[in-house]
């Protein structure tokens, strides 16, 4: 399980030996049971967001971030052993399991991922995010510094102003920045970046962006 966080499922790695159909059903079974939240991939961008969602093709989170460590036997003793080969998983693990628990007790929040399979411009946003009626594309980073290459064509392909990123740096806000891509007939975009730290993500559903 540990090893499938953040990554999208196929049911040939887990076992060549048992059925996807009842591979299927175990993950249903544990989402039931909230043991995993389920982020599953979406074609719309814009409120209902599951409108265009894919059932089939999903990325686990798992229950608890700790746990998580436990099952991947990751002991972290001090605050050195915090930067780890693993450490972008977690800080998927972190953000999605913050942005379920931040919605209301009685809301069960569903998220979804945006992937893009094209020659030469391939491209995933972690997460599709719905704030009131607004959907915003959300870039988990583990350190301070990181490309933004997803968002900038998930930004330009679907005509979208506004993207969030979560990494370790202070919060912080740019309007009108500037960006290269690679799409056809366009290789420019202008964009807003709404930048908060990790630990902000359960906040985020309160959160007025203007941007």
């Amino acid at each position: 399980m540990a090893n499938n966080i953040g990554s999208r499922v196929k049911y040939a790695n887990i076992s060549r030996n048992v059925h996807s159909s009842l591979l299927k059903d175990a993950f249903l079974k544990l989402e039931m049971s909230r043991i995993i939240h389920l982020v599953r991939r979406t074609r719309s961008t814009n409120v209902p967001i599951t409108q265009l969602e894919d059932k089939d093709v999903f990325k686990p989170v798992f229950l608890d971030i700790g746990l998580l460590n436990h099952l991947a036997g990751i002991k972290l003793v001090d605050l050195d052993s915090l930067i780890t080969a693993f450490e972008g998983t977690l800080a998927e693990q972190f953000v999605l399991q913050e942005l379920i628990s931040g919605s209301k007790p009685y809301h069960e929040q569903k998220l979804n991922y945006w992937i893009r399979e094209a020659k030469n411009s391939n491209a995933e946003i972690d997460c599709l995010f719905q704030i009131r009626n607004s959907v915003y594309p959300i870039e988990v980073k583990a350190g301070k510094r990181g490309t933004l290459k997803s968002l900038h064509v998930f930004l330009a392909e679907k005509n979208k102003r506004t993207g969030i990123r979560l990494n370790l740096d202070t919060p912080s806000t740019g309007k009108d920045l500037q960006a290269t891509v690679n799409l056809p007939g366009r290789n420019q975009l202008t964009y807003n970046l709404l930048s908060l730290p990790l630990y902000l993500a359960g906040k985020l559903k309160k959160m007025e962006i203007d941007l």
